[in-house]
């Protein structure tokens, strides 16, 4: 599992937040049931090469580089010995609120490292007005590669690990990804296997409501969902190049999982309501129930495993511009 925090602070937005009281608690918890804490790129590393890796593992990671992950985040982290990652949006660096050059080096001098979130923290599929495919791709470009440049210039570290801004991608972002040898990190929920998409690696965010404790056991112990093939579709079936639809769309997801057991136990939900399946071997068909609109939705699809209790899980995300074509708030 890869855990996604922004804030650690209590007079920053709930959303985004985790108090430092509740913080405490998550790596307390990590420590008392014996998981492994491993930094992200190592973790990254041992999937892509195959090797196995122990029952519960789990990267620890932080958006944005808020000075709170220094000042309430990083003693709790040290205390417990953990590796962690920050995703740096480069512009802010040094400004108030965001972290010091010299903060993030004493941190990477307890084991920390830094990775991409770009310089700007643009919504990286929009175009602006007037903006040209080649000017976009020029724009997005430099993005990445700025903000990987300044990051080894003040640190040293060179990791191609992306995390997307507000975990906003398309296919075109995803490849424009891939061409700079970088591996994309998203925002939705699930588990990492050495079977998921690396230009889309799923997160659990621990922000607001999603900290509670119940809900941060559960997930920890979560298992990725064994999937064997992913099918997007609109409402009349068409396949979907990507996950990216327009307001009104009610689009449809199909499941090819490794066992029919699985796939009889496989439950999706869209904004916590139950989504009707279809099961047919084992393949699961669910569609929308209520058609999207503009921002960003998803569907979640958990399956208990009735000898451990832990849940295997799949999160699809799916960004929803207006009904025609634009998108909420363009830059």
């Amino acid at each position: 599992m890869i855990l996604q925090y922004h804030h650690v602070d209590e007079a920053t937005p709930a959303s985004t937040s985790t108090t430092p009281a509740r913080f405490a608690e998550h790596m307390a918890y990590l420590q008392e049931h014996e998981f492994t804490v491993m930094a992200l790129p190592e973790l990254l590393d041992a999937l892509k090469d195959g090797r196995s890796l122990p029952e519960k593992t789990v990267a620890i990671t932080f958006d944005d580089g808020y000075d709170s992950i220094y000042r309430e985040a990083f003693p709790v982290l040290k205390k417990h010995g953990y590796p962690f990652t920050v995703f740096l949006n480069t512009a802010p660096m040094e400004a108030k609120g965001f972290l010091s050059w010299a903060q993030v080096q004493e941190m990477i001098d307890s084991g920390a490292s830094m990775a991409n979130h770009t310089v700007n923290h643009p919504h990286l599929v929009r175009k602006r007005e007037d903006e040209s495919e080649e000017q976009w791709q020029v724009r997005i470009r430099s993005e990445l590669k700025d903000a990987q440049r300044e990051i080894v210039k003040h640190t040293g570290q060179d990791y191609p690990i992306l995390a997307y801004p507000y975990g906003e991608f398309d296919a075109r972002v995803k490849g424009l990804v891939e061409s700079l040898g970088f591996i994309g990190v998203g925002q939705h929920s699930g588990a990492v296997g050495r079977n998921s998409d690396w230009l889309a690696l799923p997160r659990f965010p621990m922000g607001g409501n999603y900290a509670a404790m119940d809900s941060f056991a559960t997930k920890v112990n979560t298992l990725p969902l064994p999937l064997e093939q992913v099918k997007r579709l609109d409402r009349e079936g068409k396949a979907l190049s990507d996950a990216v639809v327009r307001a009104g769309e009610r689009p449809q997801l199909i499941l090819q999982l490794a066992s029919k057991s699985l796939a009889q136990a496989l439950q999706c939900y869209q904004q916590g309501k139950a989504l009707p399946g279809k099961v047919e071997g084992a393949s699961v068909h669910v569609r929308a129930e209520q058609a999207l609109t503009p921002g960003r939705s998803r569907f979640n699809c958990t399956a208990r495993d009735e000898k451990t209790g832990r849940y295997y899980w799949y999160s699809e995300p799916w960004l929803v511009s207006s009904k025609e074509g634009q998108w909420v708030h363009e830059e």
